[in-house]
């Protein structure tokens, strides 16, 4: 007895693959360079205000934070501008505000924040004298206007950190919806190391053009010791953002590694990641921390007169950790939208994810029941119209 094989049906053979029930976004290459920029923005500004809000005031911190927040802003905005089907068009984005679309609020959110940005780099000019002698803006820039301005902008510039991420978990693309909760803060986070190293890279390459200058008195030694005070502060703020970052990142990735287009990630997508991990976000931090122990063995010595570390070691650790920290903040970027994209196009991820939604659901749900249940026992029922029950004749 011979087997028999059915033939092969050659509708089914010609027929198209099924389409993904989830429409990937339609974004260029620049996009992460977009969410990269603005949130170095987003972070040189919060770092500029909180020195001159509750810190020693450094100039040199300051002022790099300011002209960063601008060009980061510039730079940005030039990127979306471009993204949009109709670039001369983009102030049409700002014809309405609805308070439920996040492209509208961050239409919003950017443009606030841009002006911002904007004025306080004027100012900041006027300091450093490029606008020709203005005093008065001077004075302005270094007195109450400038905090004010740079306790307006810190909230905007919250904002702008942290609204990429919650745009994209905001979508409906499987990879992104199931790290919702902390995509947000990975994005601040990632915002304020990238906002540290950027001003720490810049306000190190002004200290070196502008030395303190005088030989002796209390303002240079003063303004040395509010300078150690700034790098120090800068120092500990860096490890606490880094940390921050590393630990949602490990945790997002923690949330999607169930989904099915994670297996199917080409090897070469798995090694970036995690070199991101290792070399982009780990080694900074362990960086970061050597360099607040360098420099707080070097203020024990210095109080007993021992010989300090060595600072052009210290200024080298500082360089290499911000440009890791840089370079690992636009891969984490890049690896967070290619994993979206690559999840968008594969269908089985959707129904996994809605099978984990329903499964998260059911036990609510069950309770909802119960409760409406319990609640419909509690009312009494409804009073009907019964035949009043004849009397018994006495006669």
């Amino acid at each position: 007895m011979t087997a028999t094989t059915s033939a092969p049906d050659p509708a089914r053979e010609n027929a198209l693959p099924p389409a993904p029930p989830v429409k990937a976004v339609q974004w260029e290459w620049y996009i992460p360079i977009y969410f990269w920029t603005s949130g170095i923005a987003a972070g040189s500004w919060i770092v500029g205000a909180a020195e001159d809000l509750a810190g020693a005031r450094d100039r040199h911190v300051i002022r790099a934070a300011r002209y960063l927040a601008l060009g980061g802003m510039l730079a940005g905005s030039g990127l979306l501008i471009a993204d949009l089907g109709r670039p001369e068009r983009f102030h049409h984005m700002l014809r309405i505000v609805r308070a439920r679309s996040a492209m509208s609020l961050g239409s919003w959110g950017l443009t606030a924040f841009g002006s911002c940005a904007g004025a306080a780099a004027l100012l900041q000019a006027a300091e450093d004298g490029w606008l020709g002698r203005r005093p008065r803006l001077a004075r302005l820039s270094r007195g109450a206007a400038g905090r004010a301005l740079h306790a307006v902008g810190l909230p905007l510039a919250a904002f702008v950190g942290s609204y990429t991420g919650v745009l994209l978990g905001s979508t409906n693309t499987p990879s992104w919806a199931r790290r919702a909760d902390w995509l947000g803060p990975l994005f601040l986070s990632s915002a304020l190391s990238s906002g540290l190293a950027a001003v720490g890279l810049l306000a190190e390459s002004g200290r070196r053009r502008c030395p303190i200058s005088g030989r002796t008195g209390n303002g240079r030694r003063s303004r040395a010791i509010a300078r150690r005070r700034a790098e120090r502060r800068l120092a500990r703020a860096e490890v606490i953002a880094l940390a921050a970052e590393l630990a949602l990142a490990l945790r997002g990735r923690a949330s999607v590694r169930a989904l099915p287009s994670d297996a199917e990630a080409p090897r070469s997508e798995h090694l970036a990641r995690d070199l991101t991990l290792a070399l982009g976000l780990g080694a900074p931090l362990v960086l970061a921390v050597a360099r607040v122990s360098r420099r707080a063995r070097g203020v024990r010595r210095k109080r007993t007169k021992r010989h300090a570390p060595n600072h052009s070691t210290t200024a080298r650790i500082e360089r290499l950790t911000a440009a890791l920290a840089l370079a690992g903040s636009l891969a984490l970027r890049y690896l967070v939208t290619r994993e979206g994209l690559r999840s968008a196009r594969t269908p089985a991820d959707t129904w996994r994810f809605t099978e984990t939604k329903s499964a998260e659901r059911a036990p609510a749900n069950r309770a909802r029941s119960a409760t409406d249940s319990r609640v419909r026992d509690q009312v009494p029922a409804p009073a009907v119209d019964r035949p009043a029950r004849e009397r018994p004749s006495l006669l």
